[in-house]
């Protein structure tokens, strides 16, 4: 390294008292200070379980208490309502006292114009608590009780002679015509075979599938909304 040229030495004017040592401060850490990642990622993880859990809980809560269509309350828990509501028909149906967590699934039929043809399948029990059969997302093969609606015009020419009077009115030869209304017949139908396996639980379905009858057959049950 060459010296440099430009450099001049001063005398200093007085001793430099040495300097003592200064002992660095042991570094504090903040309150604040964030915490370890590992911690955050476990809290999250815990946090995605318990949403997922929950989600799962609601989904099966759902699938236990089909809807029953009400204006005033869309819920399971028809123990208040009278009634089920059926807007594609404009029609409201009143519920018998006694039958509860009724909900109805509405089906149609794929006809167009005159030869529509629409159902209602309508689910209760009269225990305190839900039956299998008494749910219509378990219940996919028994009918405790249809209301059919039949257009009027659907089964009319000579093509049809021969065919039971159920038949022509309903559409089905185990309907029995209930009450007419504007242009549509509306039918009763349910299955013969019950759900339940068990010989208490055949009862309460039995009770049950009577009392969806006693609505269903009536025609005082049934008023416009």
């Amino acid at each position: 390294m060459q010296p440099d040229q430009n450099f001049v030495p001063q005398p200093a004017t007085q001793p430099v008292a040495p300097v003592a040592p200064v002992t660095p401060a042991t570094p504090v850490t903040p309150s604040f200070a964030p915490k370890k990642k590992s911690n955050g990622m476990l809290f999250g993880l815990i946090f995605a379980i318990i949403l997922a859990l929950g989600g799962i809980g609601f989904g099966v809560w759902m699938m236990m208490n089909p809807k029953c269509d009400t204006p005033e309350n869309n819920t399971s828990d028809v123990d208040t309502a009278k009634y089920i509501y059926v807007g594609e028909w404009g029609l409201k149906i009143g519920i018998p006292e006694g039958l509860k967590f009724v909900s109805y699934l509405y089906r149609h039929s794929g006809w167009t114009g005159a030869m529509e043809k629409t159902t209602v399948a309508v689910y209760g029990t009269v225990a305190d608590y839900m039956l299998d059969f008494a749910n219509p997302y378990n219940n996919e093969f028994t009918n405790p009780g249809t209301v059919i609606r039949l257009h009027k015009d659907t089964f009319i020419g000579p093509e049809y002679e021969g065919y039971e009077e159920n038949e022509i009115l309903c559409g089905s030869a185990d309907a029995e015509l209930v009450f007419e209304s504007g242009d549509y017949n509306y039918c009763y139908e349910r299955s013969e075979t019950l759900y339940s396996i068990t010989e208490e639980t055949q009862e309460i379905e039995t009770q049950s599938i009577n009392l969806i009858k006693q609505m269903l057959t009536n025609p005082e049950n049934y008023s416009e909304i």
